[in-house]
């Protein structure tokens, strides 16, 4: 019986300093509900953005000039990967890469004149000219490359558009 009392006196009793913990938190657990409930709220929409964002941006990878999804490939995803280009070389090989794609995509639209809109071969034509002043911009600001490339570069862009002619 001593023992017991000698419990009850001792300062690390944890029966008298477990109750007033256990009153502040079922005090706030309410609001530790609706934080812990709005995190994964937001994480599930986070989630279902980025999934979303991916199906969006993988569908639209083969979409044709004209095609509700053409705008997401040339207006978002080709800007991120050009994002991801530090290098000038890979900034002119990229670069060199969407011309091809954008000469390919308008000698497509130029065997179907009947259902392609004058809007349309504009903005492939904007496109184009883009892609070929980015080439020739990256060539002007490196300075670690050497002119027998730029050279190389610069026929190559010649040589692509009379292939595709």
């Amino acid at each position: 019986m001593e023992l017991d009392t000698h419990k009850q006196d001792s300062p690390h009793n944890t029966d008298t300093t477990k109750e007033p913990i256990i009153t502040a938190v079922a005090s706030q657990n309410p609001m530790s509900q609706l934080v812990a409930s709005w995190y994964i709220y937001a994480l599930l929409g986070l989630v279902v953005l980025f999934v979303v964002v991916g199906v969006t941006s993988y569908m639209s990878v083969g979409s044709l000039p004209g095609e509700q999804l053409y705008a997401v490939k040339t207006g978002v995803v080709e800007k991120v990967i050009a994002m991801t280009k530090f290098s000038a070389p890979s900034r002119i090989a990229y670069e060199t890469e969407l011309l091809e794609t954008r000469l390919v995509e308008l000698k497509t639209l130029g065997s179907d004149n009947a259902t392609t809109s004058p809007d349309v071969l504009a903005t492939v034509t904007s496109l184009i000219n883009t892609h070929t002043q980015n080439v020739i911009a990256s060539l002007d600001t490196s300075a670690s490359i050497q002119n027998e490339a730029r050279i190389d570069v610069l026929a190559g862009l010649v040589n692509i558009t009379n292939a595709v002619e």
